[in-house]
């Protein structure tokens, strides 16, 4: 069941990632001939492999693939930098995995490399910085996880301005921190910072504004200030109308969760119409018996069962129940 505010978005671009895909570029996955040609022709191939595994999601692979770049990168000077590359690389590859004590590791291993050889300011150093926040986020170290982060945020302003786009992902990061910690006021104020940088740099209607609003979103619901919770998903379903389509998928999600917020109001009406909106969309877009509209179909069950028509929700619960068999 999902009703409660869960965001259901997507987080954008691998940040995990993201300065190997800079640094090397992500060419076409190699399957063949891995151990052929120099040793840097060969690291190249297993990062460029282990990138295109991790992106989908065949975390397995790209472990494999990681720890056979970084064995190679062993025959590399002690201070290249394609050594913290492989290291990072493999904590998000274990973060991903759910290994987080080893993805802090990796993560760690990988910092020191870089400010021993790009200093501690490097925008590379940042990201790294980013990349442990996230995995010590994920072992529930929220004080660890907002220290790194605060100085990423502070290298970035250095190196590429307060209002560069890289802060806001910085700054959007620490709120989700912030929002873990349940400090709501340090949350929201961030989100803010976050919010008012992605409105400088963006288009209006960009979809990132969108999956940052229902962010944002979560804050308030979690202080069950519902009504600001409404306004923002309305602002944001309006974004993703016009980015996607009225009857994207996305739209579909959206309105789930709009309608999921509904049922918390006890607003069982409006979240009625809005779960059979929702419902209508995804079906159109993902097909009758995808595991999406199984979820969409139990969270509509319930608005049924709080209004007295426990008949209907079985028929939907049961639609729900053959979609998952």
């Amino acid at each position: 069941m999902t009703n409660g505010m869960t965001d259901g978005k997507t987080n954008g671009p691998l940040l995990a990632v993201v300065m190997c895909a800079v640094l090397w570029g992500l060419a076409a996955c190699v399957t063949t001939g891995m151990q052929s040609g120099s040793p840097e022709q060969v690291w190249d191939r297993y990062i460029d492999d282990g990138l295109t595994a991790y992106n989908q999601e065949n975390y397995a692979r790209a472990q494999r693939n990681f720890e056979a770049a970084l064995e190679t990168a062993q025959q590399f000077p002690q201070e290249d930098l394609r050594r913290a590359t492989s290291l990072g690389n493999l904590g998000s590859t274990h973060e991903a995995l759910g290994n987080y004590d080893r993805a802090v590791s990796f993560q760690r291993m990988a910092l020191r490399l870089r400010e021993k050889v790009q200093g501690n300011d490097h925008p590379e150093v940042a990201l790294t910085l980013f990349n442990l926040a996230t995995a010590q986020q994920s072992q529930g170290k929220y004080k660890k996880a907002e220290q790194n982060l605060t100085r990423a945020i502070k290298i970035d302003k250095k190196a590429y301005g307060a209002q560069h786009m890289e802060v806001g992902t910085d700054l959007a990061a620490l709120a989700a921190v912030y929002l873990d910690m349940r400090d709501y006021a340090m949350a929201e104020r961030s989100y803010r910072k976050a919010l008012a940088i992605l409105e400088k740099n963006l288009e209006a209607n960009h979809p990132d504004i969108s999956v940052l609003l229902f962010k944002l979103a979560k804050v308030y619901h979690a202080k069950r200030e519902y009504k600001k919770v409404v306004k923002i998903l309305n602002r944001a379903i309006a974004i993703d109308e016009k980015a996607y389509g009225p009857e994207h998928a996305e739209v579909g999600t959206d309105l789930g969760i709009l309608a999921g917020v509904y049922y918390d109001m006890r607003s069982y009406a409006k979240a009625e119409r809005t779960y059979k909106r929702s419902l209508a969309i995804l079906e159109k877009a993902l097909g009758p018996n995808h595991p999406d509209v199984a979820e969409n179909l139990d969270d509509y069950a319930l608005v049924l069962r709080k209004t007295g028509r426990s008949a209907e929700a079985a028929k939907l619960e049961a639609r729900a129940a053959a979609i998952r068999s």
